[in-house]
């Protein structure tokens, strides 16, 4: 979907000054991106250029992750016959978050679901719910195939980045700082990482993951308005 102009204005600000507003809107991972930023009216172009590389970092994660198109790393992954087939570093990383964030929330956030709803026809275009799938033999053959525990990394340099540790844990051991440098350090990289599991889907947590980095670019760029 194309992304939204972006309409500018300029409105009086402190002690006088004028501020201009820069808003860029777009689909990308099946939800809606806004970005709204605000400053100096003299920026208004250094912010059109950010807000617009903003998109751009959305819809690099998207190509890793999009659960509606074969080209996407997760879907190639997902629809390879190899028991074990490697993936983008980057992307490992996030199905070891995930794996953590399965543990910390007591199974709230399951990647393996994929598998459920493939079946249920979610993938499709149109997306829809085939509620005559969700009888007592399916979800009990679900109920053996679904879980984090199917999944294995093949982190070949040694332990994963992230340890499987209560929520609790997770600030006292720097675990979510460490991720967070691995993942800054795999976007720049082409290694790929051996992963043996079934179907998985990363959507909710990628959708996160972009909107962080959205905000971690901007502020980067000193916009603190956002």
């Amino acid at each position: 979907v194309p992304l939204g102009a972006v309409p500018s204005s300029s409105s009086p600000g402190p002690a006088g000054t004028e501020v201009a507003e820069v808003t860029l809107s777009g689909d990308a991972m099946g939800t809606r991106f806004v970005v709204h930023l605000t400053g100096p009216v003299e920026d208004q172009e250094r912010m059109s250029a950010a807000v617009h590389a903003a998109f751009a970092e959305a819809r690099r994660i998207e190509a890793l992750v999009n659960m509606w198109s074969s080209d996407s790393a997760l879907q190639q992954w997902n629809l390879s016959d190899a028991e074990s087939r490697s993936m983008p570093r980057e992307l490992a990383l996030l199905v070891e978050l995930a794996i953590g964030v399965h543990g910390w929330t007591d199974g709230a956030l399951d990647p393996t679901v994929a598998i459920a709803l493939d079946e249920l026809g979610f993938y499709g275009a149109p997306a829809r719910v085939d509620a005559a799938a969700l009888d007592p033999a399916t979800q009990d053959r679900w109920s053996k195939q679904l879980g984090v525990e199917r999944i294995q990394i093949d982190w070949r340099a040694g332990t994963p980045p992230l340890s499987m540790s209560p929520l609790g844990d997770w600030e006292h051991t720097g675990s979510l700082l460490v991720v967070g440098r691995e993942l800054d350090a795999a976007r720049t990289t082409s290694d790929t990482v051996p992963v043996t599991g079934p179907m998985l889907d990363l959507s909710a947590l990628a959708k996160g993951y972009a909107a962080d980095q959205i905000v971690r670019m901007l502020s980067a760029e000193s916009f603190t308005s956002i």
